[in-house]
């Protein structure tokens, strides 16, 4: 049988994406540390053209994992759209600083 996170992920290639968010939503729910279904779910807010919805979510996952490079790749593209982009340097000069083995 396959887990919400991967059907989410099936749906979400289907173009599903109200399905697809339900199921990231359901991960979430049972488990609120999961950085994968928070970004996921970022990513289809992104699609639906919600991005202040996108970016929150994004955040949520690198709250999660301040390394999740998947996670910090979205929320960088989208703050770029929104002309932010310096928000996440700013973030990665705090994490490299705090830790310069990350880069």
């Amino acid at each position: 049988m396959i887990n919400k996170l991967e059907e989410g992920k099936f749906l979400f290639a289907e173009g599903k994406l109200e399905e697809a968010e339900s199921c990231f939503l359901s991960v979430i729910e049972e488990d609120s540390k999961n950085k994968e279904a928070y970004n996921n779910v970022g990513v289809v807010a992104y699609k639906m053209n919600n991005l202040e919805k996108a970016v929150d979510y994004f955040a949520r996952s690198l709250k999660e994992d301040p390394y999740f490079e998947e996670a910090i790749v979205n929320l960088f593209d989208i703050l770029s759209i929104l002309d932010c982009s310096h928000l996440v340097e700013s973030y990665l000069d705090e994490i490299t600083e705090f830790d310069p083995q990350f880069n």
